[in-house]
């Protein structure tokens, strides 16, 4: 067959099968004939054989490329290129280890010599993400590895290229190179927390450059291949990945607005929302996954637009998905996702969005996996104020036609192995359109003795139960969204219950969680706390759950106070061990609510006080005079002063159970009151600070043991693998690398 130099022809697909038979039967005559004296196919022949077929049958005399073929025949041309590249990839031979946490190795072309790095992911749609990572860095200019989705001996994999005389760069390189600076919003925007690298080492010199090398933590997956927040409307890593505690933030320190600005510009000219569907598409994902980050692509991309106020090139009209529709379907994805992470521990697992803008506490609203019994649990907190509206309308609510209104029930929480329940206080119950209500009265029965007491962790507590059953459609999950915004405004008074809160809303939380934090006064705001409250940004503290954040704030109370860590002793070191591979500290309210069933040691006063729902730390401050970092009761946890950026915990000199009661709650000290004190030599061993919900085990910095003589000191190191001696220096920083390598191990990945 011959197509002529400038004109166009149909291709016939008889002929060129006919045409592709006769060459086939031509060079299996002769010398480069791919099948072997044994009768064998040699694969790498074939392949040779294969692309000359193509030049022979698609160029004839002509040179290929000056060939205008038609669409038909460059869909045949494209046919036959992905099957010799798919016959490549068979001829794939392991010449060497794996380098990182994933299964995988160096890899051998057979046929062109070419080397690729192959990573196995237990999640494939983690490799899809770096697919796409490195994409859309790619068409940004940033240089990154090249990669591609294959199959490796009949399993999926991700491949990228070798790159050309690869060194190890240090942070302060990395610093001093606009190359690697250049790409900060790019790494922002698609949440690569990981870029830099925990030691600086996913960076590397190649002989054109800088290069991004592991960008398998970037979107909705962490490093270690646990699912994070990829919010579509907003982009928090703008402002934490310049937090100088970590590696990123020391590698861009120093970026200025101007600088962010020019480089979003960039982002958004050069990336459309187009190239982000065909880039998603590209990659293999499907279903949920794909229109999730999608979604959040573009999303993110225009919240770029706004923050910056850019020029909107290639931007299209989107719905409104992060709006009062659409929430609910990725909550249940993200369930799906993440309930075999958990199960193994014994909890269920949660889902939270950001919510309302004046009726919710922190704004938020927390999603309970009760899938297994039929449904799902939004659990969240009324302010005061509107719980107590709520209750004082229940006569006017019963008359809404089609409510039920049931006085006498409780909240309870059962066990997420079926193990028991425990009933947290009484409740009112409201049936309507398919749900259950249940507010909080917060009352307890206690006997007759004791009478009723109030459960301080309980007040204003909203739990709402939904009918959920596996695979229901996206319209079914609509027709569910429809009635909890119709229980939200109609019942609970909560108009934009399912809304993303606004600018001006989130701004207003700001004012009041820095003038609640700081224990400021009433009346007039100051400029330097309005100033602060303006440094707060909403940032994941703990897996699925978001506060406040004033970046570097702890930095300020070390130069001003001194040197300080954190602490929390467990009730024994198999107790140190259980936190490790859950992740970290849980307060006891998320530990019930989810369905671990595990009590403390003064887990019922808490729930009464209001601590339960928080976790309990001390500080120490160096020359404090108790020499507290020589003398621990028992296995503790040590973590460093970074938690004192969040603004979500307060504190008391003495031990209080965590009291929120309003008796007690004048009587709390800011942490500026706090440190000075201890500052001075007068340190409280009692004292105490509640952090909201958890704390991860990546603010673990130590395990800290009593003398080489006791045995609970002995007991951890053997629960850990460690001898004594090792046990004992834990303590130290140095010897956290000890621990981190004896639980990595055992299979505890993140510490």
């Amino acid at each position: 067959m011959n197509f002529e130099s400038g004109s166009t022809t149909t291709l016939d697909q008889e002929q060129a099968e006919a045409e592709a038979a006769a060459e086939l039967e031509q060079q299996l005559e002769g010398d480069a004939s791919p099948v072997e004296a044994d009768g064998t196919v040699s694969k790498p022949k074939l392949l040779q054989w294969a692309h000359k077929l193509k030049e022979k049958v698609f160029a004839g005399d002509t040179a290929a490329e000056d060939v205008p073929l038609d669409a038909e025949a460059q869909q045949a041309v494209a046919a036959i290129e992905q099957e010799a590249e798919a016959v490549a990839r068979e001829m794939l031979v392991k010449v060497g280890q794996q380098l990182g946490s994933n299964e995988g190795g160096w890899y051998e072309d057979q046929t062109s010599g070419e080397r690729l790095y192959v990573k196995f992911y237990e999640n494939m749609d983690q490799a899809r993400v770096e697919y796409i990572a490195n994409a859309i860095y790619a068409k940004l200019g940033i240089s990154a590895v090249r990669s591609e989705i294959i199959q490796v001996d009949g399993r999926d994999a991700i491949a990228a290229t070798a790159i050309d005389e690869p060194r190890d760069m240090s942070g302060a390189e990395m610093h001093d190179d606009p190359a690697v600076r250049a790409g900060f919003v790019a790494d922002a925007y698609l949440a690569n927390w990981d870029v830099v690298g925990l030691v600086n080492d996913n960076i590397v010199m190649s002989s054109d450059g800088p290069c991004r090398v592991d960008n398998g933590g970037a979107m909705i997956f962490r490093a270690q291949g646990g699912p994070k927040e990829f919010p579509a409307d907003d982009i928090p890593e703008l402002t934490t990945m310049l937090n100088p505690s970590f590696p990123a933030g020391k590698v861009f320190e120093g970026l200025t607005e101007a600088d962010m600005a020019a480089q979003a510009q960039h982002l958004v000219e050069n990336l459309t929302e187009a190239d982000i569907r065909t880039i998603v598409e590209e990659s293999g994902a499907t279903g949920d996954v794909a229109e999730g980050l999608v979604q959040s692509l573009v999303g993110r991309r225009q919240f770029l637009i706004e923050r910056f106020q850019l020029d909107a090139v290639g931007s299209e009209p989107t719905p409104e998905t992060q709006g009062p529709r659409g929430r609910l379907g990725a909550v249940i994805e993200g369930l799906g996702e993440s309930r075999a992470n958990v199960a193994e521990l014994g909890i269920r697992a949660r889902e939270v969005i950001l919510s309302d803008s004046t009726h919710l506490e922190n704004q938020e609203i927390s999603f309970i996996d009760c899938s297994a019994e039929g449904h799902i649990n939004a659990n969240f907190k009324l302010t005061e104020h509107q719980s107590q509206v709520v209750l004082g309308e229940l006569d006017a609510i019963s008359q809404i036609e089609g409510v039920e209104v049931v006085h006498g029930a409780k909240i309870e929480y059962e066990s997420a192995t079926g193990e028991g329940s425990y009933t947290l206080c009484e409740a009112v119950e409201i049936h309507y359109n398919g749900l259950v209500i249940r507010l909080a009265t917060a009352e307890k029965d206690e006997g007759s003795w004791s009478g009723k007491s109030i459960i301080q962790a309980a007040r204003g507590l909203v739990e709402i139960e939904i009918p959920y059953q596996e695979g229901e459609d996206a319209q079914s999950q609509e027709e569910i969204e429809e009635r909890i915004s119709d229980v939200m405004t109609n019942i609970l008074g909560v108009t934009e219950g399912l809304s993303v809160p606004t600018q001006e809303a989130e701004q207003q939380y700001k004012d009041q969680r820095n003038r609640w934090h700081h224990k400021l006064p009433f009346g007039p705001v100051r400029p330097e706390d309005a100033e602060r409250a303006a440094r707060l940004v909403r940032q994941e503290v703990y897996p699925g759950y978001h506060t406040m954040v004033e970046v570097g704030r702890s930095a300020e109370y070390e130069a001003q106070y001194g040197e300080f860590a954190l602490m929390h002793t467990a009730s024994s070191p198999d107790r140190i061990v259980r936190l490790l591979q859950a992740g970290g500290l849980m307060s006891s309210h998320e530990r019930f609510r989810r369905g671990l069933l595990v009590t403390g040691m003064s887990t019922a006063e808490d729930f009464g006080t209001g601590g339960a729902d928080s976790v309990f730390v001390r500080t120490v401050v160096e020359g404090s005079g108790n020499a507290p970092y020589k003398r621990v009761p028992g296995p503790t946890i040590v973590m460093g002063p970074r938690l004192y950026d969040r603004t979500d915990w307060y504190a008391y000199e003495e031990d209080s159970y965590g009291s929120v009661r309003p008796e007690k709650w004048d009587r709390r000290q800011s942490p500026e009151e706090l440190l000075q004190r201890q500052s001075e030599g007068r340190f409280s061993a009692g004292n105490e600070q509640m952090f909201r919900t958890g704390i991860p085990s990546e603010e673990f910095v130590a395990i800290a043991c009593p003398p080489i003589d006791s045995f609970s000191a002995q007991q951890l190191g053997y629960s850990l693998g460690l001898s004594t001696s090792e046990a004992r220096e834990l303590w130290t920083n140095e010897g956290s690398e000890a621990i981190a390598q004896r639980c990595e191990q055992q299979g505890i990945t993140e510490i």
